[in-house]
């Protein structure tokens, strides 16, 4: 009777053992699951605001570059110059450059680009 007990407790030992590992298994499976869908969307997410940054700076860019050809030789370094202190914006010129800047910002969707500081 002692040998078979021994027989049993070797069994239920064998298969504790077994359940064990497999259980081990499931964890580390489970684990690796989780880096590769993190590692995957990491890299879709990076890959997107790549793109998206270029996308937004071609456009920006280009945005500049519009704003600059409209205003360039329309207003001149001597208009800004007639611009000193804040006394000057009730001058018919200030005016007229404010209005321009603004359809220029309205026609071409842009959000203030330009600043002209005098120092």
């Amino acid at each position: 009777m002692s040998s078979m007990k021994k027989t049993k407790e070797g069994i239920n030992l064998k298969k504790l053992l077994r359940l064990k590992n497999t259980g081990s298994i499931f964890v580390i499976a489970g684990l690796l699951m989780i880096f590769v869908i993190a590692s995957y969307t990491y890299i879709l997410q990076s890959s997107y605001t790549k793109t998206a940054l270029e996308t937004e700076i071609t456009r920006d860019t280009a945005s500049a570059d519009a704003v600059h050809k409209l205003v360039n030789g329309r207003i001149g370094k001597e208009d800004f110059d007639q611009i000193k202190d804040q006394s000057d914006e009730k001058k018919q010129l200030y005016k007229d450059i404010s209005s321009y800047f603004n359809e220029i910002r309205t026609l071409n969707s842009t959000r203030y680009i330009y600043t002209a500081k005098k120092k």
